[in-house]
C-alpha cells in the first residue's frame, strides 16, 4: 500500500511539473506572439506613412505641372478632387442642419399621429432620440452660397492608379 500511494505521488508531481512546463511554454508563444503583432502593426504602419508621401509627392508634382494624369501601356495616374464636410464646432451647428432619429413604443407613435397638438409630457419620456448633424444638408448650402455657422467644406484631391 504504501509503495503504491508512494508511485502515485510520484506520477502526480511528474503530471504537475509536465502541466507546469507546457504552461510556461504557452506564456511565452504568446508572449512571442504578441511581441510579432506589434512588430507587424509597426511596419504596417510605416508602410501606411511611405505611400501617402510617395502620393502627396506625385500629386504635388503633377498640380505643379499642369497635369491632370500620366498615362503609360500598363498604368494610368489620375488626380480626382473630391469634397468634404468638416465640423470646425458641433455647437454652433444649426437644427436645421440637424437630423433627430427617434425610437418609441409603436403604440404611442400611432397615438401622436392620432393628436400631435395634445399633451404627451408623460408620454415623452418613453421616446429615445439621437441627433446627429446632416453632412449632405450642410453641403448643399455652402454649395448653394449660405453660410453654415461651425462647419466649412474642404477640398481635396488624391491620386487613384490604375
Amino acid at each position: 500500500m504504501d509503495a503504491q500511494l508512494a508511485r502515485l505521488a510520484t506520477e502526480l508531481a511528474t503530471k504537475t511539473d509536465n502541466i507546469a512546463g507546457v504552461l510556461r511554454r504557452m506564456g511565452v508563444e504568446q508572449d512571442h506572439l504578441k511581441a510579432e503583432q506589434e512588430r507587424i502593426h509597426d511596419r504596417r504602419k510605416t508602410f501606411e506613412r511611405a505611400e501617402k508621401w510617395l502620393r502627396d509627392y506625385v500629386v504635388s508634382v503633377m498640380e505643379q505641372r499642369g497635369m491632370t494624369q500620366l498615362k503609360t501601356t500598363e498604368t494610368t495616374l489620375f488626380l480626382r478632387h473630391s469634397d468634404a464636410v468638416v465640423i470646425l464646432d458641433s455647437e454652433l451647428i444649426g437644427v436645421e442642419y440637424k437630423n433627430v432619429t427617434a425610437k418609441m413604443p409603436a403604440q404611442l407613435w400611432r397615438q401622436i399621429g392620432e393628436y400631435l397638438s395634445g399633451s404627451l409630457s408623460e408620454s415623452y419620456n418613453a421616446v429615445r432620440t439621437t441627433e446627429d448633424i446632416s453632412l449632405s444638408t450642410i453641403k448643399k448650402a455652402i454649395k448653394s452660397g449660405l453660410t453654415v455657422d461651425g462647419a466649412d467644406v474642404e477640398f481635396h484631391t488624391s491620386l487613384t492608379v490604375r
